[in-house]
């Protein structure tokens, strides 16, 4: 499947919606290759903001865009299980630590 990055800009003193990089191209792209279109990441200021300090805490928050990763993963999800995979079973565990 195909995720696209970085697909919209929203304006934090307006709320003005912008695509910085065109319109639909990951459902486009997606469409060609005949493949699954998981979801489209915005550009999130806080998120970059966050990870770039090494802070993952963003993530215990509510946000738009953490709804779009949930909505991505749960996407992925029912595919693999639309295909007989347990994610369990191809994915190792993933934990995130500070140091």
């Amino acid at each position: 499947g195909i995720i696209e990055n970085l697909n919209l800009f929203t304006c934090p003193k307006c709320g003005h919606e912008e695509p910085l990089y065109g319109c639909d191209g990951g459902k486009s792209l997606a469409e060609n290759e005949n493949i699954q279109l998981c979801g489209s990441i915005p550009i999130d200021r806080e998120l970059q903001e966050s990870v770039d300090k090494g802070d993952y805490n963003y993530f215990s928050r509510e946000s738009k865009t953490q709804e779009i990763f949930k909505e991505i993963t749960c996407n992925i999800t029912a595919k693999l299980c639309s295909l007989g995979k347990n994610p369990k079973s191809i994915f190792p565990e993933i934990k995130v630590e500070k140091v």
